[in-house]
């Protein structure tokens, strides 16, 4: 017998080095944490203002975009359109069936300090950053939130 087994697959100094790599990685991201050096964090945001919507399916397959409070109509999304609402809108109405919520169910739409729009589904849990898709579909959304404001004074 050998005085000792030789791994031909995984040489000594290999298996050395890459001990040495997940050290010094875990040893960094401790360091990180620490010291906060690398983190990048949002500055903390509160909310501007907050207004109520909910999407209204038509016969013709348009969706109405309704304020909750003036049940005032605030913009039609024709159908073909606006891909990101309506794409968007298909993605919550199948996690609302899943839990036994109607699809009509008013949305809290967000508007932050930092700039941010969101529109946040009470009945899931969920929130979407109207941002994070773009300009177009940002704008699209302030588009709804300012509507929902003018016609909850009555504008």
């Amino acid at each position: 017998m050998s005085a000792g087994h030789r791994d031909p697959i995984f040489p000594r100094g290999l298996k050395i080095a890459t001990l040495g790599l997940v050290l010094l990685t875990f040893g960094l991201i401790g360091f990180s944490r620490l010291t906060d050096v690398g983190h990048s964090t949002l500055p903390a945001a509160t909310a501007e203002g907050s207004a109520w919507i909910s999407f209204l399916p038509r016969e013709n397959g348009d969706v109405a975009v309704v304020e909750r409070d003036s049940a005032r109509e605030i913009a039609i999304l024709a159908s073909g359109d606006n891909n990101f609402a309506v794409g968007m809108l298909r993605g919550l109405a199948r996690q609302r069936a899943r839990i036994g919520v109607a699809a009509t169910d008013p949305y809290e739409l967000t508007r932050w300090t930092d700039g941010r729009l969101t529109m946040t589904d009470p009945a899931t849990g969920h929130i979407i950053v109207a941002n994070a898709f773009g300009s177009k579909s940002a704008a699209q959304m302030n588009g709804f939130y300012d509507a929902a404001q003018a016609a909850r004074d009555g504008r």
